[in-house]
């Protein structure tokens, strides 16, 4: 949709999403293969790195020609050296130092659509939390998924060290943020509290570098799964006023879906958290015209 406004949209990839190994990765995101005996490593934007100490090689393959590519990467006192190739190009990028989160930028002298590869070359171990290609002849912008399967906002709001995800969002700097975090925290028994203030942290951060819409997520299915509807809607007032305050703009889900009865009569939630296709594509028609406005 953005693309058809004129955006090129940039090739981004991010953590493992909580998919448990390689083969799994690569199922969710057909983009990325290999990285054969590479595992998880901290948890930072879009879930747990991607690390090893190993020898097996993982490849990211953009959509189209790229020059330019932006390579995050976990700093420690345990890190190794890592090598980013493309054809005949390797860089190396060293990730031992004290504990931090960098984007390293890589200017790649051929223009192509070949592969973008990891490699572990010497050290501890290198742990890569995600990576933006793009041509630096199209103006763009970058659309990063920084979703974690099952996540909640102790998870995306940890400031525990440099690259977890709330400190690493400051560092990734992002020019819109969407923060849809809410049913996964009342079925965990998070209290409100704590959600809030893990909300508030990630939405003010975000708000340093540009524009945040605060979602409040859809529901389906009987009354007491994933909170009662009177728990659900003191959540969601709550999701408002941190809208109102922060001057974030708020988008209710729940609402647009028919509430939990409505969604629940048309299958918009098949298993009563997640979206099916048509409702998937009714949400993104909704972001794109927030995004347009």
């Amino acid at each position: 949709m953005l693309a058809t406004d004129g955006f090129s949209i940039r090739d981004s990839w991010f953590g493992t999403a909580g998919m448990a190994n390689p083969t799994a990765i690569a199922a969710y995101d057909p983009r990325r293969s290999g990285f054969t005996g590479w595992g998880g490593g901290e948890v930072s934007l879009g879930g747990p790195c991607v690390a090893t100490i190993g020898s097996g090689i993982g490849y990211f393959q953009p959509s189209r020609p790229i020059d330019r590519a932006s390579i995050f990467v976990r700093v420690s006192t345990g890190g190794g050296q890592l090598r980013i190739a493309k054809a005949s190009e390797s860089f190396t990028i060293g990730t031992v130092g004290a504990e931090g989160f960098t984007r390293s930028e890589i200017v790649f002298t051929t223009k192509s659509a070949d592969p973008i590869q990891y490699s572990y070359i010497s050290g501890g171990y290198v742990s890569v939390a995600g990576t933006v290609a793009w041509d630096s002849a199209l103006p763009g912008i970058e659309v990063a998924n920084f979703s974690i399967y099952g996540t909640t906002s102790i998870v995306q709001g940890s400031t525990a060290k440099p690259a977890s995800p709330l400190n690493a969002l400051g560092s990734y700097q992002p020019h819109l943020t969407f923060v849809k975090l809410g049913t996964h925290d009342i079925n965990t028994g998070v209290s409100l509290a704590v959600w809030e203030a893990n909300i508030r942290a990630i939405v003010t951060k975000a708000k340093l570098t540009g524009s945040v819409v605060l979602i409040w997520p859809s529901i389906g299915g009987a009354s007491g799964n994933y909170g009662t509807d009177a728990v659900r809607m003191m959540w969601r007032v709550r999701a408002l006023q941190i809208a109102l305050n922060s001057g974030a703009i708020f988008f209710d889900e729940e609402a647009m879906l028919g509430g939990r009865v409505g969604a629940n009569a048309s299958g918009a939630l098949p298993d009563n958290v997640h979206a099916a296709e048509w409702a998937q594509l009714l949400e993104a028609v909704a972001h794109h015209r927030l995004v347009r406005w």
